[in-house]
């Protein structure tokens, strides 16, 4: 037990170096960065510095008007609150209606993302 509780001490100390020969062998925390584009990069190299993100051209992102759903709090308008947090995407507008319209730049991923979300429709008035 005490041996499993020491190993476990020592492999859970961040960016650990050990030295092995002329070599060092580095250990990065095992966190992960969110990048723009929806995927995720890890810690590498010697210094333990995240891979950079993939460069979103231009082009690439897309400015799209979806509509929210008709309840309160609005799951579609939150996750887009979320994801401008992020910097996922850009641009956001909120238009006032019921339910709400959403004006923003985004990658076709994150458009299909928001569009698949289940939404209930405004209800008509007679």
């Amino acid at each position: 037990m005490k041996l499993i509780l020491i190993v476990t001490v020592i492999l859970g100390i961040p960016n650990l170096v050990f030295a092995i020969g002329d070599a060092e062998l580095v250990m990065c925390t095992m966190d992960a960065k969110l990048c723009p584009d929806g995927s995720y990069v890890s810690r590498t190299g010697p210094n333990c510095e995240f891979t950079p993100c993939a460069k979103l051209m231009p082009e690439e992102f897309i400015d799209v008007t979806i509509t929210g759903s008709a309840e309160t709090p609005d799951p579609v308008l939150e996750r887009v609150l979320e994801l401008e947090r992020k910097g996922i995407i850009s641009n956001v507008i909120i238009m006032e209606s019921f339910p709400v319209r959403i004006r923003m730049k985004a990658t076709q991923k994150i458009i299909d993302e928001l569009e698949a979300m289940p939404r209930i429709k405004s209800p008509t008035f007679r």
